[in-house]
């Protein structure tokens, strides 16, 4: 259908080729994941079609493989696919940034950035907490630079997660855990009760974001 279109049909939003279109998603973290009426990129077959007929055709074969995968695993792809599709560096630093800040991942860039929200029991904790400090993720570097970065974070969260020891109810009456390594919150943002793209995340995230 695309590939005997006319111009109009050739063209989404105004844009009338993947970076212009790219840099109109980017915009807007809905158009990216989706919010409200809005259809996740990932899962637009209209965007899809208009990639084969912008001459993409061999990528969309590989979303289309990735289909049964979860969403974030295709996010990944999708990130890897515009990042090298983007011609002007100022572009490709748009998409790094925005993978950087609003990515699959992003959720435990937001925890490291948070770690205040924690109170830390035990000399494992504690340390614990400076090998996540220690981590940096540079939104300027390349997505697979990143990704190795968060990659360490996630095994760091984990942990994390282990150590956790946190009850609202107990929290409020003064009760912080019942260990001597233990990691701690009362603070709802902290409580990793939230799912983005199928992973725990906190759920002061899920107020970052927007979604």
């Amino acid at each position: 259908m695309y590939l005997f279109a006319d111009d109009v049909k050739l063209q989404i939003n105004e844009c009338r080729d993947l970076q212009s279109y790219i840099r109109y998603s980017l915009a807007e973290k809905g158009r990216i994941y989706g919010k409200e009426t809005d259809i996740p990129i990932i899962d637009d077959f209209n965007f899809m079609g208009l990639l084969c007929a912008w001459g993409y055709s061999e990528h969309v074969k590989i979303f289309h493989k990735a289909l049964g995968k979860d969403y974030a695993t295709r996010y990944e792809l999708f990130f890897d696919f515009i990042e090298n599709q983007m011609v002007l560096d100022e572009d490709k630093k748009l998409v790094d940034n925005f993978y950087n800040a609003y990515g699959p991942k992003a959720y435990l860039l937001w925890w490291k950035n948070n770690l205040a929200l924690y109170t830390y029991s035990g000399k494992g904790c504690n340390s614990l907490r400076q090998s996540i400090d220690a981590i940096v993720v540079n939104p300027d570097s390349v997505i697979a630079e990143q990704r190795e970065n968060l990659i360490k974070l996630e095994s760091m969260s984990r942990q994390f997660l282990k150590n956790m020891e946190s009850d609202l109810y107990f929290g409020f009456m003064g009760i912080q855990g019942f260990t001597s390594e233990h990691i701690f919150t009362n603070k709802l943002s902290g409580v990793w009760h939230y799912k983005f793209l199928g992973q725990p995340a906190p759920v002061g995230f899920k107020y970052y974001m927007g979604l």
